[in-house]
Formats: structure tokens, C-alpha cells, sequence
């Protein structure tokens, strides 16, 4: 389905602006910082300087984060979740937004309990910032929606 219902708006915003091509998922531990490219810095897309930062460095989690939000306007959720997920490793419950996302990557994929494991732990973090406060709120949504389909079913 479409996501776009579930991103954060700063978030959907930025990554909006992002090129239309699927973004290939880069191991930064893999990649050569020797690459140089021929387009002119004008014409790199954000996602090109997200590689760049996790490529700086590996274990900032707002970078995978960052770069979890753009695979998710892709419609990749794999590697969404891939990202967030190695956001979470680096720093346990750094951000709200974050383990939003993780569980709206759980739903996606069919795992109902994570997700809604994930969501509640999303509610009970401290909101730094309005990204986390919109990740808490639509966090928030998503778990009463849940819960009302599971009540329904029954």
C-alpha cells in the first residue's frame, strides 16, 4: 500500500524531494570513498549525500534513520527496515520516529506482534524533537487502528 499516510510530514517533505529512481541500499563498509562523480554538485539527489554521511560515519543512527525514511518513500521495506534497524543497534531508543518506523515496518511485513510491541515502545520515549512527536502521534494512530482490527476480527 501506500505509506506515505504513515511518514512524519518534515520527513515526507524531504524525502519527497528525493529523485524517483529506486535508491540501490549501499554497505558503506564496502564502498570506495575513491569514487568521484561526474555530476555536479547541484545535480546530486539527498540520498547521495545520506550514503556520504554513513559513509563518514557508520554509526550515527539519525543517518540510517534518515536513510530508513527514504526507503520507505521508495516503497522498499526491506530495506527500511534494514535501516532502522541498524539505527536501533547503534543506539537503543535514541528516537521515537524511529522505533515508529520499525513498527510500521513489522505491519508491513505481517509481524503484528512486534509491531505493535515496537509502537508502544515509541509512546514510551521521551519526544525530543517534532519529528518524535510526530512519529509518537502517528504511532499512536497506528496502534489504536491495530487494536481495532484485532477487536473487530473477533
Amino acid at each position: 500500500g501506500d505509506l506515505s499516510a504513515y511518514l512524519p510530514l518534515p520527513l515526507l517533505s524531504m524525502a519527497s524531494s528525493l529523485e524517483s529512481s529506486r535508491f540501490p541500499m549501499v554497505d558503506p563498509a564496502k564502498s570506495s570513498s575513491h569514487q568521484q562523480s561526474k555530476e555536479s554538485p547541484r545535480s546530486k539527489s539527498p540520498s547521495s549525500y545520506l550514503e556520504k554521511s554513513i559513509r563518514a560515519n557508520p554509526n550515527d543512527p539519525f543517518a540510517w534513520h534518515l536513510m530508513g525514511v527514504h526507503c520507505m518513500t521508495k516503497q522498499s521495506i526491506d530495506e527500511g527496515f534494514r535501516c532502522f534497524s541498524r539505527a536501533e543497534q547503534i543506539k537503543v531508543g535514541f528516537s521515537a520516529s524511529n522505533q515508529y518506523y520499525l513498527g510500521l515496518c513489522h505491519k508491513e511485513k505481517g509481524n503484528r506482534e512486534d509491531s505493535m510491541r515496537m509502537l508502544s515502545s515509541a509512546l514510551s520515549l521521551p519526544a525530543r524533537n517534532a519529528v518524535d512527536k510526530k512519529g509518537q502521534k502517528l504511532a499512536r494512530i497506528l496502534l489504536e487502528q491495530m487494536k481495532r482490527e484485532e477487536k473487530d476480527s473477533k
